[in-house]
């Protein structure tokens, strides 16, 4: 018989447990609460009633908790704590995947498949499309320069070549004879018109205006950025 007793005790369920045990609870809230009602025995003899007022019965609803209650309070609110700290994880996973899927959304590809770069580098690379073309000598120069110099050094010379560079047109300048009406190629100055073939507007001491086709305005320069065109450019210049 003890031997089925067990036996049946060992297949309660968890929540035939949990019942139990909040029955055990219950019985001992009630058998408290009736001992804070009993009638108790003064100093002389007499016997004396005392009502369990509010805060009596929460002493005594303080007094019933006993360590399981205080370690299942505990437990449920640790299980409600990560509870709660799982759901925000999951939040923010799902957040951190919809801004990578709106980034890859946004990535651009060139017609032959390649991802594009930022837009920035977009930009150079369309200036370095427009600079005039090197010869072979001034391209080795170019890359032994960019390769053996720092950043400094390669901003530092640029500027030197560049007022180098203004110097001398600005010495020959003086020397360049030009006539209003004739026929000239761009050979220096702004990068954007050099190759370009114009005719002479204006002649200053040392620059000129040259009416350039498809330019509303003269072209300002010094006398010595321009050089008297060829047949073949002053043709090309005549259609244009």
């Amino acid at each position: 018989m003890d031997t089925q007793m067990n036996s049946t005790t060992k297949q309660l369920s968890a929540i035939d447990r949990a019942l139990a045990a909040a029955k055990s609870r219950r019985a001992q809230k009630e058998g408290a609460a009736a001992v804070g009602d009993t009638v108790s025995s003064g100093e002389d003899g007499t016997e004396e009633s005392h009502a369990a007022g509010p805060s009596k019965a929460k002493a005594v609803e303080k007094a019933v908790l006993t360590a399981e209650q205080r370690e299942e309070k505990k437990l449920k609110r640790e299980a409600e704590k990560h509870v709660k700290m799982v759901a925000l994880e999951a939040q923010r996973t799902a957040r951190k995947a919809s801004k990578a899927e709106k980034r890859a959304a946004k990535v651009k590809v060139t017609p032959d498949g390649q991802p594009r770069g930022p837009v920035h580098m977009k930009k150079i690379a369309t200036a370095a499309a427009k600079l005039p073309q090197m010869n072979s000598d001034a391209q080795l120069a170019f890359n032994d320069l960019t390769t053996n110099f720092s950043g400094a050094q390669l901003t530092a010379l640029a500027l030197h070549l560049a007022h180098h560079n203004r110097t001398v047109s600005t010495q020959r300048a003086a020397t360049v004879q030009l006539k209003v009406g004739q026929t000239v190629c761009i050979a220096g100055g702004d990068h954007r018109f050099i190759g370009k073939v114009g005719v002479i507007d204006r002649v200053q001491r040392i620059r000129c205006y040259v009416n350039i086709p498809g330019m509303e305005k003269p072209y300002y320069c010094f006398t010595s950025d321009v050089a008297p065109a060829t047949v073949a450019e002053s043709t090309e210049a005549a259609v244009g």
